[in-house]
Formats: C-alpha cells, sequence, structure tokens
C-alpha cells in the first residue's frame, strides 16, 4: 500500500440510457458467449459468489473462473457495459484478492447502488469481444511484497519483516520486463521517518542478477535468488525514501522518476503526470501512446479520504479501452479492467467514505537512457494564467509554477502564442530556478513576467492564443499546464504584428444527464435527502466538484431552495453521483421539482435533461424524530469460531447482520427493527431491534445479533423503524434485499408445538398460559419462557423449568399464569424460549408459533400494528398486481409510483405496460387508511 500518497485508478464507464438489469442466468450466458467469442476454448464457467452474496438474486458483478484458466466478470447492470474485467489465463480468489482489485470491486458496488432504475429488463444483449491491441508487456512477471522480496526491509517485529510496498513492486516489476540496470549508480541514505531505521544503499556498487530473479517466483527459491530479489526490492525502496509501516509501506510518487534515472541509468525522459492537468481524452490517449510504444506505465494516486492507496502497473489495452492491470500480488487477479474513471467519492457525504479519487497521476517514459534523449520536465502552473495590457510595448502576465519533480528546475518561462497546441512564437520573460519536490511539497515560485512583447514579426494575423512555455536547457519549449477549471490562457489577435487580447479563456462546465434524478424516498423539511443522477460532463477543461440541487415548487414556481452537494466528475466523463444534501427547514410542504445546475463563473449552467422528464418529489413538514433510511444492502456473517460449518448459518446458531442507514428527518434516535421473511411461504417474523443514533447527515452502522430460531430455508431481510406510540414505518430500500440461508443442523434442542400467551396484558394482571415442546434431542436441561424487550436485552423470567428431560419425539408441557413484575416497563416486548443454561441456552425451534410481540401496560401503537398489518395484502402475480384488504374493508385507490416519486399508474392491475424495476404502490381504504408496499416489476 501507498499509505495517504496512491490513488486507485477509477473506472470510465459510458452510461447509455435505457439500462438493463443483467440477473444470475443472463451473466453465465454473457461470460460463456465472451469468452466464446475470443475463440477461448473454455469448460462451462464457475461462479465465485462472496458469502454475503447469494447466487439467485441479482448482484452488482458477477465472477466466473474457468477450470482451464482464466475469468470474467460480469457487470450487474448494462449500463457499465457487460464486461467489468477478463483475462485469458489465473484466477479470482475473493479470500486472497490483492487489495486493489478488493477496492476495485467496492467501488463497482457502490456504483451499482447508486445508479436509478431502469427501463425494461435486460434482454439477450452479448457483449462483442474486444481485440487485444497491446498483449500485457509485462508478460508473466508476477511479483510481490513479502518474501522472497522483503528480506532486506527493516524489522517490523521480532524476525518479521515489513513489506517492500506497492511502489516498489510496480516499479521493480517494470525493471525486471527490461532486466536493466546491470549496475545502479551513486549511492543514498536517508531516515525513515516510520520505522526510524536510517537506511543506505550503494547502488554504483551492486549488480542486480536479473538471472536470478525468475519473472515468476520458484515454488523452491534459492539463498541466492532470495538476496537477488530482496536487494533490488530494499534498493528502490531507499531510492524512493519508503516509510515501513506494519499498516503498508508507502512513497511518493514524485521521487519515482528521479530514482530511475538518477539511480537505475533510465531515461532522461521519465517524468511524472497529473491527471488534473488533463482533458480525459487526452489522459487516456496517453496511456494508449504509452503501450504502443512498448513502455510499461507506472499508475497510482491518493485517496480521497485519507485512507490509503495503490501503486500498479499499467502494460496492456484492447479495442475496447480496457487497460490490462497487473497488481503486484504474484498475478492474482490481473486481467483488464476498465479504470478510466468511477467516481467512489460521488457517494456524497453520507453516502459512505468515499474512495479512490484524488490526485491521479502516471510516471511515462519508463525504458533504459536512449542515446540523445532530452528531459521532460515536470513543471505545473499551480494557479490561473494572468494577463494584462498592452502596457506600451508589453504585457504583464503571472502564475505560479510548481515543480513536481525532485531535481531542481534552472530554465526559462516566456509568454508565448500558440495555435492548435503548437508554439508559434515566444514573447520574451525570464530565467528561473525551481526546487525539486521535497517533504512532501512541490517546489513553487511566482512568476510575474513584465516584459511579454505586444509586437511581433513573421506571425500571420489571425487568432491565437497567449500562454505561458518553458524549457530547460536541455529542452524544446514546452506548453505549461493549468488545473483544469482555470484559465489557461488568453484569446488574442495579431493585426499588423500587434498583439491585442480579445477575452480571456473561462472554463465553463456543460452537463448533460443521461438518467433521471432519483430519491430514496420522500423529502422533509430540516432534514437530508439523498439523490441519485448520472450525468456527463461534455467540457474538456472543467472537472465537476460541486453541484446544486434545486427543489422548485409545483404550484407555487417562485419557491426555490438549493442546497451544496460535493462530488467529483472528470471532464469529459460520465458519472452516476449519489449524494445527500440539507433540505431547507423554511420549505413549505408539497410537490417540487428537482433539478441540477452548477454554479460556476458568476452564473448558473443548469443540467441538460436530455429527453428526460423533470423529476417530482413530496416534501413534508419538519418531523420531530430520524426518518431512517437503509444506505445499501446489509451485509451478515456467523462466528466461524462457533459455527457448525464456516460461513454457513444452522438454525439456532448466532448471525451478525451490519447494516448502514442514514436521517432523513430530525436528529436523534430510531429504533429499528429486522424481520425476515420466508421466501417460500411469504411468513415474516421478528428477528431483533436495535438502535441508531443520529446527529446529522452522516452514515450510522447498526448491528442485529441474534441466535436465529426461525426454520432451515431462504430469507430476505428487511426493517422497520419503530416509533414512540410503537407504530411501525417501513424503512424502504430500492437496492437488492439480503438473502440468507438457514440451513439444518443438531443446534435444536426441541420445537415448540403449541404456544398460548395474550398479547396484551395491563400491569397487576394476571393471565394463563401455556406451552408444549417436543424433543429432537436426549438431554436434561433448563426451559425458560422469558418476556424480551424487542432489542433482547431486558425484560423477565415468565418460566423457568429446571432440569427437563428431553428426548426426540416426546412432548413437554408447560402452563401456569402470569403477572408482569411492577418494575417491568410499559412497552413491547418479545417472546424468547430457550432451552439451555443461562448463559449458553438455544433457542426453541418452530419460532413462526411464538414469535409474535406481547404488550404491556399502555402502549397505545399496538392497536396501529395490527392494523398496518392486517389492513391490506400486496403482491405481484405475473403482470398482475394483487390487492386484498381485510374484511369488510374497500379499495379506494390504489397508485402506482416510481422510485423517484413519480406517479406511473393509477387504480390499473395491470402491469405489463411498465418498464422492470422497483415501484411502491400506494392502497388507500374506505376507512382511510393508506398501506404503501415496495413490489419489483420483472
Amino acid at each position: 500500500m501507498k499509505r495517504f500518497y496512491y490513488l486507485l485508478a477509477a473506472l470510465g464507464i459510458a452510461v447509455p440510457a435505457g439500462a438493463k438489469t443483467i440477473n444470475p442466468s443472463q451473466a453465465a450466458g454473457i461470460a460463456a458467449d465472451f469468452m466464446a467469442g475470443k475463440s477461448i476454448d473454455r469448460p462451462s464457467p464457475r461462479r465465485v459468489v462472496a458469502k454475503s452474496q447469494n447466487a439467485d438474486v441479482a448482484s452488482p458483478y458477477y465472477i466466473y473462473n474457468y477450470d482451464g484458466g482464466g475469468f470474467v466478470i460480469v457487470s450487474g447492470d448494462d449500463r457499465f457495459g457487460d464486461i467489468l474485467a477478463y483475462n485469458n489465463a489465473g484466477a479470482i480468489d475473493l479470500a486472497s484478492a490483492p487489495d486493489g482489485l478488493v477496492d476495485i470491486l467496492r467501488l463497482y458496488t457502490a456504483a451499482y447502488e447508486a445508479l436509478p432504475e431502469g427501463d425494461d429488463a435486460a434482454g439477450s444483449t452479448i457483449a462483442s469481444a474486444p481485440t487485444v491491441v497491446v498483449e500485457p508487456l509485462l508478460g508473466d512477471i508476477t511479483w510481490g511484497q513479502d518474501a522472497p522480496f522483503n528480506t532486506m526491509t527493516p524489522l517490523s517485529t521480532g524476525t518479521t519483516h515489513y513489506y517492500t510496498g506497492c511502489v516498489a513492486c510496480a516499479a521493480t516489476q517494470i525493471m525486471r520486463h527490461y532486466s536493466y540496470p546491470a549496475v545502479g549508480q551513486g549511492t543514498k541514505t536517508y531516515t525513515d521517518p516510520a520505522s526510524k531505521n536510517t537506511l543506505t544503499a550503494d547502488f554504483g556498487s551492486t549488480t542486480y542478477n536479473w538471472d536470478l530473479m525468475p519473472t515468476v517466483v520458484p515454488d523452491n527459491v534459492t539463498a541466492a535468488q532470495t538476496e537477488a530479489y530482496s536487494t533490488l526490492a530494499a534498493h528502490f525502496g531507499i531510492a524512493v525514501e519508503m516509510q515501513y509501516e506494519a499498516a503498508g509501506s508507502g512513497a511518493y510518487d514524485m521521487l519515482v522518476p528521479y530514482a530511475l534515472r538518477t539511480y537505475f541509468g533510465y531515461d532522461n525522459a521519465v517524468r511524472s503526470h497529473r491527471r488534473e492537468y488533463y482533458p480525459t481524452s487526452e489522459w487516456v490517449g496517453m496511456i494508449k501512446d504509452e503501450l504502443t510504444a512498448g513502455r510499461p506505465v507506472f499508475y497510482g494516486g491518493t485517496s480521497d479520504n485519507g485512507g490509503g492507496g495503490h501503486a500498479f502497473v499499467l502494460d496492456g489495452y484492447d479495442s475496447q479501452d480496457f487497460f490490462h492491470v497487473n497488481w503486484g500480488w504474484y498475478g492474482s487477479s490481473n486481467g483488464y479492467f476498465r479504470i478510466n474513471h468511477l467516481d467512489p467519492s460521488s457517494l456524497g457525504a453520507g453516502g459512505g467514505g468515499g474512495g479512490y479519487n484524488l490526485g491521479q497521476d502516471m510516471v511515462t517514459g519508463i525504458q533504459p537512457a536512449q542515446p540523445g534523449s532530452k528531459r521532460d520536465y515536470a513543471l505545473y502552473a499551480d494557479s490561473r494564467c494572468s494577463a494584462d495590457g498592452p502596457f506600451g510595448d508589453t504585457f504583464t502576465m503571472m502564475t505560479f509554477v510548481g515543480n513536481i519533480d525532485i531535481e531542481p528546475f534552472n530554465g526559462r518561462v516566456e509568454g508565448a502564442l500558440v495555435k492548435d497546441g503548437k508554439v508559434v512564437a515566444t514573447l520574451g520573460g525570464d530565467n528561473i530556478q525551481l526546487k525539486g519536490f521535497a517533504n512532501g511539497y512541490s517546489g513553487s515560485e511566482m512568476i510575474t513576467l513584465r516584459s511579454v512583447a505586444s509586437k511581433v514579426s513573421d506571425v500571420p494575423d489571425g487568432d491565437y492564443q497567449m500562454c505561458f512555455v518553458f524549457k530547460g536547457d536541455d529542452s524544446d519549449w514546452t506548453i505549461l499546464r493549468h488545473p483544469v477549471n482555470l484559465p489557461s490562457y488568453v484569446n488574442v489577435k495579431v493585426t499588423n504584428g500587434s498583439i491585442s487580447i480579445v477575452e480571456r479563456h473561462t472554463p465553463a462546465p456543460e452537463v448533460v444527464q443521461h438518467s433521471a434524478f432519483t430519491t430514496d424516498g420522500d423529502l422533509y423539511a430540516g432534514g437530508y435527502g439523498r439523490a441519485t443522477v448520472t450525468i456527463e460532463s461534455l467540457s474538456g477543461d472543467y472537472d465537476i466538484s460541486e453541484i446544486t440541487l434545486r427543489l422548485t415548487g409545483v404550484d407555487n414556481p417562485s419557491a426555490v431552495f438549493d442546497a451544496k452537494a460535493t462530488v467529483s466528475v472528470y471532464n469529459q466523463s460520465v458519472e452516476t453521483v449519489d449524494v445527500t444534501f440539507p433540505v431547507s427547514a423554511d420549505i413549505a410542504a408539497g410537490r417540487y421539482i428537482l433539478s441540477g445546475l452548477v454554479a460556476a463563473n458568476g452564473n448558473e449552467y443548469p443540467f441538460d435533461l436530455n429527453g428526460f422528464e423533470a423529476t417530482e418529489v413530496n416534501v413534508h413538514a419538519k418531523p420531530d424524530a430520524p426518518v431512517a433510511r437503509l444506505v445499501a444492502t446489509p451485509t451478515w456473517q456467523v462466528n466461524n469460531a462457533t459455527a457448525s460449518v464456516p460461513d454457513r448459518l444452522t438454525q439456532g446458531e448466532n448471525i451478525y447482520v451490519t447494516a448502514s442507514f442514514r436521517n432523513a428527518g430530525a436528529p436523534g434516535t430510531a429504533k429499528i427493527e429486522s424481520r425476515l421473511t420466508n421466501t417460500a411461504t411469504g411468513e415474516t417474523t421478528r428477528m431483533i431491534m436495535a438502535e441508531a443514533n443520529f446527529v446529522d447527515d452522516k452514515s450510522v452502522s447498526v448491528i442485529f445479533s441474534r441466535a436465529i430460531p426461525n426454520e432451515p430455508g431462504t430469507y430476505t431481510l428487511d426493517f422497520l423503524q419503530i416509533n414512540d406510540d410503537y407504530s411501525m414505518t417501513e424503512i424502504v430500500s430500492l437496492d437488492e434485499p439480503l438473502v440468507i440461508t438457514v440451513d439444518d443442523g443438531d443446534v435444536i434442542v426441541a420445537d415448540v408445538t403449541s404456544f398460548e400467551f395474550p398479547e396484551h396484558i395491563a400491569k397487576g394482571e394476571q393471565v394463563p398460559y401455556s406451552l408444549e415442546v417436543v424433543g429432537r434431542k436426549t438431554v436434561k436441561s433448563t426451559l425458560y419462557v422469558r418476556l424480551r424487550q424487542l432489542n433482547n436485552r431486558s425484560g423477565e423470567i415468565v418460566n423457568m423449568k429446571m432440569s427437563t428431560p428431553f428426548e426426540p419425539g416426546k412432548s413437554v408441557a408447560v402452563s401456569g399464569n402470569y403477572r408482569p413484575g411492577s418494575s417491568l416497563e410499559d412497552g413491547l416486548y418479545m417472546v424468547v424460549i430457550e432451552i439451555g443454561s443461562s448463559s449458553a441456552s438455544t433457542p426453541a425451534g418452530n419460532y413462526s408459533l411464538y414469535a409474535k410481540p406481547v404488550a404491556i401496560g399502555d402502549v397505545s401503537g399496538v392497536d396501529l400494528i395490527e392494523a398496518a398489518k392486517s389492513a391490506v395484502a400486496i403482491w405481484v402475480e405475473g403482470d398482475t398486481l394483487r390487492v386484498v384488504p381485510a374484511d369488510g374493508q374497500n379499495v379506494k385507490s390504489v397508485e402506482i409510483y416510481t422510485a423517484s416519486g413519480m406517479l406511473a399508474a393509477a387504480n390499473r392491475y395491470d402491469l405489463s405496460s411498465l418498464g422492470a424495476g422497483i415501484y411502491l404502490v400506494a392502497v388507500t381504504l374506505d376507512n382511510g387508511t393508506r398501506t404503501v408496499a415496495k413490489i419489483a416489476v420483472k
């Protein structure tokens, strides 16, 4: 890992309208046909499924390995293209995947979850197989960071050495490609601020024995090979002043070009490039040009949340701009990936911790020194190009200039006339000296040129750009690049040899939508909304870092409320951005149009709708409590230390579900109950309640854990928010539901066959109850009947039958009278029936017989709960919507809304004309009861 310096290259994915979700069976066909299209003879692919996934439900991506070697990653949505990555050899093992791949898969998932619902279901579209343009230049070079490469790095603890670092691994793999140099140059000593070690390398006295460094590490590495591997890795670490830490060794990429040129004899033209100075099309073109010329590209960058980064090698590409990535972990998961740009920070302030996006960079020109090669200096402007005048015969030009190379710059900076990217004439300037990059900072200086000529000879009349150019003593004139979004030139006109300023260059955004806005539900005054939209930045010199979300009243267009949201959309890139934003506390309840714009240069640049309808949203009055929203599909796991089968959930064993929620309402604590629905029977039972403490718009991670009493089968998990009056509100999620499989096992001691217990007990009231269980095992233990709060943390024992003998097939009966204890608080309780010791009991089976809640004392919301449960049943059969109200009730209206809140249909039960996706069905009965349910149209 490169500490906080290195960025995982993001993924560039064009997003067409008319999106299609790809289901598992379609994904398998796409994978098989893709390999067949590449004329690769392989047996049927085997899907790799993460333990948090279910093989039968749609996923953000599908990984297929082939027994004969090779893998394909198929997208879960064709807005990313059908194929995300592939290789004709190797395999992907999620348990040991390199950090870079793990992050890139996380980014795929984040982007998938941020996508708006598609317009129709996936058809039989098959990805056309790309052809390789440049085969992987590194070939079978597959090195790593641990032994035999790290035996000469400093010791971490005892006899354990630090990893070499991904910077050293990436660079030395490129060096192995050339098997160069035979002997290094010079010496270097530095003190590592992380490990506190003073490290020295004598490059000039070292022979690098490439013959002792096989491209593939042998199974039985010799001592001589270990020494050769480790010497190279340690020396490169010293050359770039590696900071060695247990969490990962890191270095600044600015030291890589200097290290290659100075200590290892690589070409003068080796240099770094920073992504924020280039149009996307030019950036991608530079990578392809390097690879076409046979030069691998060192690629990396920093994380936008300070959480770390990666360095790796791009060494090939194909006809569809998939770049071959060598991750630097012994070949694990090497393959062709879309790496231009996928912005994980588009999750926004409340959508997650962000990801790799800032400071993308690469090192080009990596090859052994070539005769006559000139230096390619890495100078960039840190500010705008300012030009004023003419003042008599001269202009004044100003900017900050930074040097990101280690070596100081001694040369000249001048003003110049440029046309079509070519320097036509230089206009005069000054000699400058810039310090090199050091201690994390570039050498930077304010440059003011006061002698830029306003008269020029031998230049045809016409329109030109006036900008800064620079050159060293041994280089040609180079146009100084300014960061995108900042003026980099002024437009001038030459007339009879006189230069006059026509217009100052002002970069401006141009944004077109590739989808309508969607939200994760209604908005609340004073709360936070979450919006998703796919946009394209058409401008070549403007990166979008902030957008304005505008709410405009439908009935009162003068009611306008704006909110800012941070995003990161590169120029000439398509991004799906998912942001949270504050909703004004002053906004009145009603219907509003949600739109987007970019504010820049004192102007507003609205998003071009591109044929999509404007999105209308509901805004409610300011609430006095939180409104919880599920951020993404939860994950689940078992405790493998106690599980009967690792990574499998057996009935009676503990499950741990982790879910992230955000708050759309007021700050405070939300009580959230998890529920399991049997996919075969449709029966829903409570799991457990947990609390989410919301302070602002930040997401809160909540863990739901209990021993699962549910019968073996497949379940989906959803959530309800329990209000103060114990009424419940469904927490709607537009993501795929979490699927949990409960296996049969030998944990359960007995099953409940009958249970009689009142659903509502007044304080001081004594009520009868009875219980019968039938044994599965032969054991003598304690049978507990408890009332527990919904979080399973406190309550009291109803009955404790000690030394109860259980035998297979034989029943045990328990009955008695129960009066709630005086200390028992009013509220809603869950019945817990367990067998075992007080600290190590397991639940009884047949959970559905005792899963009902029990209200103790004054709980007004219980009636609301039961009404909500029984008011109306809503489900889908084929293309038909089924709505069945409770006895004695009649349906007044049925409304079907899209995920964005648009009314799609009213009083209609035929769903065949609706596009595939998630919809909300609102059913109102004659008595005014309104029930909302989520349905999926396929």
